[in-house]
Parts: C-alpha cells; structure tokens; sequence
C-alpha cells in the first residue's frame, strides 16, 4: 500500500508524560506501531517500562539523556538510535531549554526474532 501524508497534519495526542503524534499504528504495521513523542523543556519522561520492544531515534544533539535501569545513562546525541529491551526501565530527561522529538517504533513481536544488529 502506498500512502502519503505530513506528518504536520496529525493531531497531538496529550498524555500524562507529554505530547505524541501516532503515525502508524498497528492496523498498518499488524504487531508494530511508530510515534513522534515530544518532551517539553525542562522536563522528563519518568520512569516506566514495557511489555514490548522500543527503539527511539534522536534526530538532533540536545541537553539531555535516557536512564536506562537507572544504571546506564546515555546523553542525547545526532542520530543516536536506541533500543530498549521489553521489561526494561527507562527513563528521558530533557535539560534543555527546546522540545525533545523523538521518533519511537514499538513492536510487539521484534524480541521473539533475531536481528543482524542487536543481539538480544
């Protein structure tokens, strides 16, 4: 199926961390989902965690970092991709003084398959 739109044109969606734009969800990707998550200045995502896979693309280099099981702390660089295994607590922190767009795919079946680049 080919389709087109701007990702502009999506209505926000309000959560209790922030704000998010559903972009494709599992009608389209069957076990999958992509959103765009922004993060307000100055604050964070708290800590939560999953029953499925997350991988979180950061387009651009912000004052920030994600906590990962409140041990491993990654600071927000370019094009950093990370992924966050099922049942893994993680936790976003934006310093800075701009939104924090992130482009999440959660898949809801990708830890049952291997892959050539992470190795779970």
């Amino acid at each position: 199926m080919d389709r087109y739109f701007n990702i502009n044109d999506l209505p926000w969606i309000n959560t209790n961390q922030g704000m998010q734009k559903k972009v494709l969800g599992r009608s389209v990707l069957g076990s999958s989902a992509l959103k765009l998550v922004c993060i307000a200045p100055n604050t964070k995502y708290e800590t939560h965690e999953h029953s499925h896979l997350q991988v979180m693309i950061f387009k651009k280099t912000i004052d920030g970092y994600v906590l990962i099981d409140e041990e491993r702390k990654y600071k927000i660089v370019e094009n950093m991709v990370l992924v966050i295994k099922p049942n893994q607590c993680h936790k976003v922190i934006n310093k800075s003084d701009e939104m924090l767009e992130i482009l999440v795919l959660e898949s809801f079946d990708a830890a049952r398959h291997s892959t050539p680049f992470v190795d779970f």
